[in-house]
């Protein structure tokens, strides 16, 4: 997910000159980063870079939309997509695997208007929690078996 923090420090009260006024504002956008305990550590999460299809199926909706997966985490994803998806909606992404499919469902937290929407994960149901855990792992074995075979192609 993608987060922004900022600090504002006006003359004259936060500081006299230009060096003062950025030392302020950089101070206050570190305080206002410490709010928020669960960006702290991101780097400490599994995170997954990938290029994968998978398929979308919007609340209410009875039509799947196809997606690309980009980049996954435990806690939510992002998808490239150009279908029109509104922030607060929710779905269930679904990748297909052999015979079954893995599902997750989720609510888009961020749209990029033509490109695509982050995803944040439920985890209110217990029975989804180890869900995106597999989809990573999932998507993982796929990338190192396309990355093999494509080596193999060139004698490596």
């Amino acid at each position: 997910m993608l987060s922004l923090s900022i600090g504002q420090a006006v003359y004259p009260d936060a500081g006299l000159d230009a060096e003062d006024l950025l030392a302020e504002a950089d101070r206050r956008m570190h305080l206002e980063k410490r709010k928020r305990p669960q960006q702290r550590n991101r780097r400490l999460h599994p995170r997954l870079r990938c290029h994968l299809a998978v398929e979308l199926q919007p609340e209410g909706s009875t039509t799947p939309v196809l997606g690309n997966l980009s980049n996954i985490s435990l806690g939510g994803c992002y998808v490239e997509s150009n279908s029109p998806f509104n922030r607060g909606s929710n779905l269930e992404l679904s990748l297909k695997c052999g015979e079954g499919s893995l599902r997750v469902t989720g609510q888009i937290v961020w749209v990029d208007t033509g490109y695509g929407f982050a995803l944040q994960f439920n985890s209110a149901e217990p029975e989804q929690q180890h869900q995106p855990l597999r989809i990573m792992e999932l998507v993982e074995t796929q990338m190192a078996q396309m990355e093999k075979s494509y080596l193999s192609k060139f004698g490596q």
